[in-house]
């Protein structure tokens, strides 16, 4: 998407371009300028890409590069916070499996249950309503900001021009597309996470406390003498 081509002939200051995509429009890139939008997303993910690498090589960490790599870009255009959120669940329950219950105490042990289990009702909810359900309901975030530009409306501004305007332009795909990939990466989750929650059903269930001092009594006189 283009804005039109105008020519005043004559010198012009401070000139201000407003260009609206419509809302079946994915918005991917801008035309670069002095002062104008910028799509933030790019970078983030760039971000993002070398922070997944780099937990796929944290000894024993709970998913493949691969992974890693999926469950960000279904939600690197939602919320980045979800995907913290699901990488802290994976490490806790990869640490609840290496975790030496027998050294803890029954009521610690407990508190140590009930906090798995609640931080992983708020992490599974987390993926399934803010991640795929907005996913799927809502426009991506492209993170699109710089000269009050925001979503798809972008703004440019040009202090001075010779002749023709400055051209801009936004470059775009249609929102069903990234819909498409969406129900892609949504089929994948429904996959993965079945796996997941076994493997962190086996972290949960893993071992025990230890037994109190009293139950030891209590066990001892109540075994049967030879």
């Amino acid at each position: 998407a283009r804005a039109g081509t105008v020519d005043l002939h004559v010198d012009a200051s401070n000139i201000s371009t407003t260009l609206v995509l419509p809302r079946e429009r994915w918005p991917l890139a801008v035309s670069r300028a002095l002062a104008g939008p910028v799509v933030r997303y790019w970078g983030e993910l760039l971000v993002f890409v070398l922070s997944a690498l780099f937990l796929a090589r944290v000894p024993r960490s709970p998913l493949a590069a691969h992974e890693w790599l999926l469950l960000g870009l279904g939600l690197s255009t939602q919320s980045w916070a979800v995907f913290a959120l699901m990488g802290a669940w994976f490490f806790a329950m990869r640490w609840r499996a290496q975790w030496r219950t027998e050294s803890a105490s029954r009521p610690v042990f407990n508190l140590v249950q009930i906090a798995l289990v609640l931080f992983t009702a708020t992490a599974i909810g987390s993926l399934l309503f803010s991640g795929i359900r907005f996913g799927f309901l809502s426009a991506p975030d492209m993170g699109v900001a710089g000269a009050g530009s925001s979503g798809n409306s972008f703004l440019w501004f040009h202090d001075l021009a010779h002749g023709p305007l400055p051209e801009v332009s936004v470059w775009s795909v249609p929102l069903w597309s990234y819909k498409l990939l969406m129900f892609a990466w949504a089929s994948w989750i429904a996959f993965a996470l079945t796996g997941w929650l076994r493997w962190a059903w086996g972290a949960w269930t893993q071992g025990g406390p230890r037994p109190d001092q009293a139950e030891s009594l209590a066990q001892e006189s109540a075994a049967p003498q030879e």
